[in-house]
C-alpha cells in the first residue's frame, strides 16, 4: 500500500462553552504532517504502523452509563449519578454534555397532530426511504394512535437532487414537481382548510432512451399527487 500525502495544516482547537477551552485539552500546538512518518491520512500511524500484522490497542473512552450516551431523565442510572450523569473527571462531564446534546435530537414522532407533507424519492441513494421517511411514518402513525395529519408522499424513480445524478435524464423523473405540489396543497391546507392527501406512492415512469438524448418529460412520467390513494 503506497500512500502519497500533502503537508497538512494541523487543525484548530475549537473554543468550549463561554469561548475557554477545557482544561484536559491542554495546550494548543501546529504540526506539519508529511504523509509518511505521521499523518491525519493514516489516523496517526504512520507509513510503518499501516504495515504491522497487529492493529494497535486502542484505550476505552469513559461512559456516561445508563446508555450509549449517558443516563435518562428519571433512569436508574440518572438517578445513581444525577441527572446530568457526569460525575467524575471534567472531561467526563464534557462527554456527558456531548451526549445529551445527541438525546435531546431524537425524534419521538409526536407532531401533536399537525399537518406535514414529506416527498421522498424512492431512488433516493442519499438519505434512503427505508432509513429515515418510513420509519418515521410508522412512529408517528404508532405515537398519534390514528390522529396523525402527517402525509407522505414517496415518489418512484425519483433520486434526491435530481440533475446531479448520473443517469438523471432516461432513468430518474425530477422530484421538484411533486415538491412544488405538495407545497401547493399546504398552501391550501393552510389557507382553506382542505386535508392532505393520505400517505401514497406515486407511480411514474421514466423517460428511457439513450444518456443525454431522453425523450421530452410529460404529465404521464411524472402524475400529479392524488388526492386519495
Amino acid at each position: 500500500m503506497s500512500l502519497a500525502g500533502a503537508a497538512l495544516p494541523a487543525a484548530t482547537a475549537q473554543a468550549g462553552p463561554g469561548g475557554g477551552l477545557p482544561s484536559f485539552a491542554g495546550s494548543v500546538t501546529s504540526r506539519t504532517y508529511d504523509g509518511r512518518d505521521d499523518d491525519l491520512l493514516t489516523a496517526g500511524l504512520g507509513f510503518a504502523g499501516l504495515r504491522r500484522a497487529t492493529p494497535p490497542a486502542v484505550p476505552r473512552r469513559p461512559r456516561c452509563g445508563g446508555g450509549p450516551y449517558g443516563p435518562r431523565r428519571g433512569s436508574p442510572g440518572a438517578t445513581r449519578a444525577g441527572w446530568d450523569g457526569c460525575t467524575g473527571s471534567e472531561e467526563r462531564a464534557w462527554a456527558c454534555r456531548v451526549g445529551q446534546g445527541l438525546d435531546a435530537t431524537r425524534r419521538d414522532g409526536d407532531l401533536h397532530g399537525k399537518s406535514a407533507p414529506v416527498v421522498h424519492g424512492r431512488d433516493d441513494t442519499r438519505v434512503p426511504v427505508n432509513h429515515s421517511s418510513r420509519p418515521y411514518l410508522g412512529l408517528n402513525s404508532r405515537t398519534e394512535h390514528g390522529r396523525s395529519a402527517l402525509s407522505r408522499v414517496e415518489v418512484e424513480h425519483a433520486h434526491h437532487s435530481d440533475s446531479t445524478a448520473p443517469g438523471f435524464g432516461n432513468r430518474y423523473v425530477p422530484l421538484g414537481f411533486s415538491f412544488q405540489q405538495a407545497l401547493d396543497l399546504m398552501w391550501a391546507r393552510l389557507t382553506e382548510g382542505r386535508a392532505l392527501p393520505p400517505s401514497q406512492v406515486v407511480r411514474t415512469v421514466p423517460r428511457g432512451g439513450e444518456p443525454g438524448r431522453a425523450p421530452a418529460l410529460t404529465r404521464a412520467h411524472v402524475p400529479p399527487v392524488p388526492a386519495s390513494d
